[in-house]
């Protein structure tokens, strides 16, 4: 009986659905999210993800739209085939991207599909024909998209402060306590 009514009153949660994910070699891109990459050079180059079905029903896959493109020119090559089984099946899509001049270029990416809640699953590509100069240390660049943004350096040295001023109270009170 208490089976019967959770059926009855959670449908939704029984019904068979497309769930749509984004990889770019192996890490996840979230939907709105940002994917990047440093030192392409400046000559055309070919990108290509890959997109999972997480769900239980198969996912269609409409079309890859590109967007905003700035400083550069995208092609797509190969399109996603479609439909994408459930349970973890995976289809892959290529872009070709031509950067115009040495310089930072971007562009949206959109992916129209039958998701219920990420449709389209967009997403924006950052990238620069060269390694980025670092600001105050650290590699910078690279593929992994890493920065050395100031506002997490005086992060680290606040915290460092306060951790210095903790480990002093306890020395401070037993020089100071009366004898």
């Amino acid at each position: 009986m208490r089976l019967l009514m959770l059926i009855l009153l959670f449908p939704c949660a029984l019904a068979a659905q497309p769930e749509m994910q984004l990889l770019r070699s192996g890490a996840a891109i979230a939907d709105e999210g940002t994917d990047a990459i440093n030192n392409t050079g400046s000559s055309p180059f070919n990108i290509t993800w890959t997109i999972r079905n997480d769900g239980t029903s198969d996912l269609s896959v409409t079309g890859i739209t590109i967007s905003a493109e700035t400083n550069c020119t995208v092609t797509v090559l190969s399109p996603p085939a479609t439909p994408v089984a459930g349970s973890g099946m995976t289809t892959t899509f290529t872009l070709q991207v031509s950067p115009i001049a040495s310089a930072e270029f971007s562009f949206v990416v959109g992916i129209p599909n039958d998701d219920a809640d990420e449709n389209p699953y967009n997403f924006t590509f950052n990238g620069h024909t060269s390694t980025p100069s670092s600001k105050g240390g650290g590699s910078g660049g690279g593929d992994s998209g890493c920065s050395t943004d100031e506002s997490h350096s005086v992060f680290v040295i606040l915290a460092l402060f306060g951790l210095a001023l903790a480990l002093l109270r306890p020395i401070n009170r037993i020089f100071t306590q009366p004898q």
